[in-house]
């Protein structure tokens, strides 16, 4: 778009001369952090600096060592164990041990956190006569263990692992090295003679040159490409290839040189900062940082920061050279940039204030168009065509042409759109006003809600975002229509661009990312990959997007035409942004440029993210220390383990998050940001652990670490303790049946036995019954019946002895009968004694009727020998009135049985029976005893039998039989 230049003068309008001024691009500077006493160092004396092969840094100060992990310090020094606490020079050596040279000369290594004193330190002691410092960057230490160093006025020693003393000499006379130079495992030897300097190295030839020598404490030496440099207070000499001496002279004394692995040779000054150079030509350096304080040593890391410490200051560390920081304006002023454009092959940014600023990587310019206090800050930066419209706050709208600035509104804008004719609508935040200009046309639109931003989409349709999310408005009808398909459209809209399939990206205040075609096609957020949910600027280059969030700038390639989390890379203020809060994006040539409220910031738009190591720093078992593994093989109850572990990571904006999965456990991966993770009670089996962690850039790392660990079953859930428990039981099994079959067969035999007993008893029971003598009595009865011609009399007597008998013989066949049998029996063997005497006595047998005498059983013929005993030798000799009672009847579930007589009594019988020796004596009770004692043992029963007097103080009275048992 061109301008006619005639008007230059309009009504309302203010047409200003521009002030250029023109700023060094020094003004650009990488973003540096300061690490002090206040972050953990031990001293702000801090002498050298050093990574190790596994990622750490490890500072030496002048009060101990520090090691550094990019999240905490660990310290050592002298009640740790370090033989002093001012320590000069680090060094790792072959076998990862890093070695301290302290100002004294001890030295000690550390390995895995533990302080190993040098065990030659009285050697050292003896051989530095004059008690010097060791020369910096002079101390070495081979594969070998051989160990060099340097004291100022001394010549360097070697000293081998078994502490044999070497002195390194030259072989010119009055002449000796006073600094060792290492590279590459080559020692080289800078020697002092009374000439000047020599070089001796195996490459080098032996070159002599005339200078002289200026004492002091400062000469360090470093090899740089093919050359050798020494320093000498300010002067720095250095050979070439072939032996040449050049000297140049600085202003300022010499504290340090190095090469780094770029190939920049870095020189510290006394009182003037660092400065880098890519050769050996010292007219112009390619950086000086920090001029303000001494630098004692610098040193790259693995992701491409610099590390630079001071003697007073601490450390300062800048996460990479790849990023810059533009500072415009003077110190003290706002550094809130809200826009950046790319335009002219510059970069433009307004810093508010009545200025704005172009850069183009060689100037920084700044542009002055009024005075600062008559203007507020800056809200939109627009290119259309060859020409710029610039809004403030508090003076409205300007638009530059052809380094002529006019004033086209009081009001200022917060977007613009050109459409196809040239003319160039401005938005205001709610509403606008019409203003006629030979230059352009302006739409005035009110009562609408706030907005932020827009879009041109066909010719004459705009996408409104604003405040209440998505509109859209048709230019020629005038109609606003809302977008309200989806509540993701509801929210403010900060940002809209559409790509070249005429879909839109749509940036949202808190909601992340929204791809929208006719409807919500995508929605992408912080868990996606994106650096935050607030987006205010998004810009697509290359299918790439590049987006800017309130937490660092998020660079999405589109694969499909969606974005992968794969793809996405994260860029935040930890790799040297100036800030976090991303306002807006632009490019230049090959760089991408950050508008944020800390300044703008630029680093090259291919920049690479780099993997972070991932270590495990600790294992503990129940609460102890351990050491480290690959594989635990643990008991039961060790099954509380705790493990340590972290992601160096130097360029980090925020904690790192880790994720880790215990295999045989866990179904998912879990997510910390903690450094540690726990379990408290492991179930006995095998487990892997994996642990992987993302880095700054928001990439995962490939190489996960991985811990194998393995919870051994407590004894008593072993195979072999079950194989011996069932075993155990087997045999417990077998024993216990074993003891039951030889108990049982014991029992069988005891039960044989008695039962054999039992049936030897009754018998016996069954031969006093049908003794020779009761046969004998009976037929002697029945005769005398026969005699006295009583035929009825000796009838009834044989059938009583014939049923007696049959009852007698069939009873005996079995062990056990029912009471109603024995009772049957016993008053057949009643009734023949009646007959035999004559109806002598009474018999009265009562039966409880509540008894159901067949279900009761009894041994059999137990109940007549008591009644046999209470006729024959109770009743029959007793005169007078006799009488026999049987009574069977219930008492507490028992059976009771009571045979009583009222004969002569027990003392009386036992005396009349002495008297007649030569009368047989029955002895029907003692086998009925012991027949009962057998059949208790052999069915369990408790046949109790008591005899008792009638009357206890007249004894001759009578007897009484009790008989008790329980059922069965």
């Amino acid at each position: 778009m061109k301008f006619p230049l005639a008007c230059t003068t309009i009504k309302n309008s203010l047409v200003i001369l521009a002030l250029f001024l023109s700023i060094d691009a020094g003004g650009q500077q990488p973003i540096f952090k300061n690490y002090s006493i206040d972050n953990g160092l031990l001293s702000n004396e801090v002498y050298h600096v050093i990574q190790d092969q596994e990622g750490y840094m490890w500072n030496a100060t002048g009060q101990g060592v520090n090691k550094y992990n990019s999240y905490s310090f660990k310290n050592f020094n002298q009640l740790d164990g370090l033989p002093d606490n001012t320590v000069l020079e680090l060094f790792e050596d072959p076998k990862g041990r890093i070695w301290t040279v302290t100002l004294t000369g001890k030295l000690a290594w550390i390995k895995n956190d533990t302080i190993n004193i040098y065990p030659y330190n009285d050697i050292l002691f003896k051989h530095n006569t004059k008690k010097r410092h060791p020369i910096k960057k002079s101390f070495y230490v081979d594969s070998l263990d051989n160990v060099y160093i340097s004291f100022y006025d001394n010549n360097p020693i070697k000293i081998d692992a078994y502490g044999s003393v070497t002195m390194l000499k030259p072989q010119q006379p009055n002449a000796s090295i006073i600094q060792l130079i290492t590279k590459d495992k080559i020692v080289y030897g800078c020697i002092k003679t009374t000439s000047g300097l020599l070089i001796k190295n195996p490459v080098i030839a032996n070159k002599s040159h005339n200078f002289k020598l200026r004492k002091g404490f400062r000469s360090v030496s470093c090899r740089f490409k093919q050359n050798i440099l020494y320093s000498d207070l300010n002067r720095l000499h250095y050979f070439d290839s072939l032996g040449k001496l050049n000297t140049h002279n600085f202003e300022k004394q010499i504290l340090w040189i190095s090469e780094d692995r770029k190939g920049l040779l870095w020189i510290s000054f006394l009182d003037n900062g660092i400065k880098a150079y890519k050769n050996l030509n010292f007219s112009e350096s390619v950086y000086h940082f920090l001029p303000e304080y001494d630098i004692s040593s610098v040193t790259l890391d693995h992701e491409g920061g610099y590390w630079f410490t001071t003697l007073k200051n601490g450390v300062f560390y800048t996460p990479s050279l790849q990023f810059k920081k533009l500072i415009p304006g003077k110190k003290g002023e706002s550094e809130n940039i809200d826009n950046i454009l790319s335009f002219d092959k510059k970069i433009w940014f307004s810093g508010g204030s009545g200025k704005y600023f172009t850069y183009n990587f060689n100037k920084l310019e700044t542009i002055k168009y009024g005075k600062p206090k008559n203007f507020g800050n800056s809200k939109m930066i627009k290119a259309f065509g060859d020409s710029i419209i610039l809004s403030e706050s508090n003076k409205g709208t300007f638009l530059i042409y052809k380094n002529q600035l006019t004033k086209i509104s009081k009001r200022y804008f917060s977007d613009a759109i050109m459409l196809k004719n040239n003319n160039i609508h401005l938005f205001y935040r709610r509403k606008s006003k019409k203003i006629n200009t030979p230059y352009y046309a302006i739409t005035e639109y009110t009562n609408f809600y706030e907005i932020y931003t827009v879009q041109l989409y066909k010719d004459n349709e705009v996408w409104l975002g604003t405040d209440r999310g998505l509109f859209r408005l048709n230019l020629k009808t005038k109609e606003i229509k809302e977008i309200n398909s989806s509540k993701l459209l509801r929210n403010r809209i900060n940002v809209i661009i559409k790509d070249g399939k005429n879909k839109l990206w749509i940036g949202t205040q808190g909601s992340g990312l929204i791809k929208y075609g006719d409807t919500v096609e995508a929605h992408y957020k912080k868990e996606d990959g994106l650096s935050g949910n607030s987006i205010n600027a998004i810009k697509l280059i290359n299918d790439t997007l590049w987006i800017g969030t309130n937490h660092g700038i998020t660079r999405a390639a589109l694969i499909n035409d969606s974005i992968q989390k794969t793809y996405i890379t994260d860029i935040t203020k930890g790799h040297g942004l100036p800030a976090n809060e991303i306002h807006d994006i632009a490019f230049l040539n090959n760089s991408v440029f950050a508008a944020t409220n800390k300044g703008v910031g630029f680093f090259p738009r291919n920049i690479q993210p780099h993997s972070s190591p991932l270590y495990i720093t600790n294992f503990k078992i129940s609460g102890k220390d351990t050491v480290l593994l690959k594989n635990y093989q643990l008991q039961h109850d060790q099954n509380y383990i705790e493990i340590s572990f972290v992601s160096i990571n130097y360029q980090r904006n925020k904690p790192i998050e880790y994720y880790f999965l215990m295999e045989g456990l866990d179904k998912k991966w879990r997510k910390t940001t903690d450094l540690s993770v726990q379990y408290p009670s492991l179930d006995p089996g095998s487990y892997l652990l994996r642990i992987k962690a993302v880095n700054s850039f928001g990439k995962t790392n490939s190489d996960e670490v991985q811990i194998s660990i393995t919870i051994k079953k407590p004894y008593y859930q072993t195979y072999w303790f079950y194989a011996t428990i069932m075993l155990l039981v087997v045999f417990l099994v077998y024993t216990v049946f074993h003891i039951i079959f030889k108990f049982r067969l014991k029992e069988i035999d005891k039960r044989s036995s008695l039962e054999k007993e039992l049936n030897k008893s009754r018998q016996q029971a069954l031969s006093t019954q049908m003794n020779p003598h009761f046969i004998y009595n009976s037929l002697t009865s029945v005769q005398n019946y026969i005699l006295n011609n009583n035929a009825l009399k000796s009838s009834e007597y044989l059938s009583k002895l014939g049923g007696l008998m049959r009852r007698m013989l069939d009873n005996s066949q079995h062990t056990y009968i029912t009471l109603q049998e024995e009772v049957e029996a016993l008053q057949h063997y009643v009734d023949m004694e009646l007959l035999r005497f004559h109806q002598d006595f009474n018999f009265e047998l009562d039966i409880d009727k509540q008894l159901n005498l067949h279900e009761i059983y009894v041994p059999p013929l137990f109940l007549q020998p008591y009644v046999e005993n209470a006729i024959h030798h109770g009743l029959r000799l007793k005169k007078g009135s006799k009488q026999l009672k049987v009574n069977i009847f219930n008492s507490n579930e028992q059976v009771n049985i009571h045979i009583e007589d009222n004969g002569v009594g027990r003392r009386k019988s036992k005396e009349i029976q002495e008297n007649l020796r030569s009368i047989h004596r029955s002895q029907g009770m003692q086998i009925t005893k012991k027949r009962l004692k057998l059949f208790n043992k052999l069915y369990k029963s408790e046949f109790k039998v008591s005899a008792f007097d009638v009357n206890p103080v007249n004894q001759d009275t009578g007897t009484r039989i009790e008989i008790v048992f329980s059922p069965f």
